[in-house]
């Protein structure tokens, strides 16, 4: 009767002995935190261990993107900013067309990211001018260089320039090399000029007619527009 007894202490004590602090089994499946998802960090369910309870199983404690950067705006890349472009840092982002790490004028690469070209309004280092058009018939011309005789294009005030071939003007019978023309401009403006007798151009440019002056106190003949 006395061993019966031994045994049934040993028993009791081995029961207990198997038992966790909250008196329960250590058949119990739930262990480390006792939340049962074995991350210990006391949140059920996600096994991150980072105490978020959303499921997102990133580790980061930041919910639902699963990146584990951080950044909770939910991009997943990792990198830990927000996905948007950003000009300046070095990277060509989206419709960036280039990004020097900057945010300078007169490098190449525009404050707003963009190439910079002969036209865009921005003189670089190897433009003479940039007013911003493609225009070679004012002061500065679709090359970047300013307006000059000879260039091609009538441009600066000139009436003509034996260069260029689509001008009317510019044919060398009527345009000196020196970009002056050898016929007799103006529409209103008052040029004198020789009539042909004929009522036709005279020794004005083309386009343009010798015409008597009604008004006795200017030049008797004047260049008019056809």
């Amino acid at each position: 009767m006395r061993i019966s007894s031994v045994t049934m202490a040993l028993a009791l004590l081995l029961t207990f002995a198997c038992q966790d602090d909250g008196g329960e089994s250590s058949d119990s499946p739930e262990v480390g935190d006792g939340d049962g998802d074995g991350d210990g960090d006391g949140e059920p369910g996600d096994g991150d261990g980072d105490g978020d309870p959303t499921g997102d199983g990133d580790g980061d404690g930041e919910p639902g993107d699963g990146d584990g950067d951080g950044d909770p705006t939910g991009d997943g890349d990792g990198d830990g900013d927000t996905g948007d472009p950003v000009c300046g840092n070095g990277i060509v982002e989206g419709s960036e067309a280039c990004d020097d790490g900057n945010v300078e004028d007169f490098d190449g690469c525009s404050m707003g990211c963009a190439n910079e070209v002969c036209g865009d309004g921005i003189q670089q280092p190897d433009e003479e001018c940039d007013d911003g058009n493609p225009d070679s018939t004012d002061t500065c011309t679709a090359a970047c260089l300013p307006a000059a005789c000879n260039d091609g294009y009538v441009n600066g005030g000139e009436y003509c320039d034996p260069s260029d071939p689509d001008h009317p003007w510019s044919d060398p019978m009527w345009c000196e090399a020196f970009c002056v023309p050898k016929c007799v401009v103006g529409s209103l403006d008052q040029f004198t000029c020789q009539p042909d007798g004929m009522g036709g151009q005279g020794n004005c440019c083309p386009g343009l007619v010798c015409l008597e002056n009604p008004d006795p106190e200017l030049s008797n003949f004047f260049c008019q527009s056809l």
